[in-house]
């Protein structure tokens, strides 16, 4: 069964940093690595939509063929995630 799934929510990026010891309050230390990642509520939401082999009205990956055409962008700024990893 093939169906629509129109996802409401926040589309964040993820600012990933790896380090060799997480940081202290108020420490600054340097990172080995930084990547970035796609992220949010909306955008966890879209990936298990996704999964679950549905349409989807949100882009995700360019791999992925789905519907732009009903998507609202607005002039604000979402939100940001700094992660370290070891």
């Amino acid at each position: 069964m093939n169906s629509n799934v129109a996802v409401v929510g926040n589309i964040n990026m993820d600012f990933v940093f790896e380090v060799n010891n997480f940081s202290k309050p108020g420490e600054t230390i340097r990172s080995c690595n930084f990547k970035r990642y796609p992220g949010g509520e909306g955008d966890n939401q879209a990936l298990a939509t996704l999964t679950l082999s549905t349409g989807l009205y949100i882009r995700k990956d360019k791999s992925k063929k789905v519907n732009m055409k009903p998507v609202e962008i607005r002039e604000c700024s979402t939100g940001l995630a700094f992660i370290e990893v070891k």
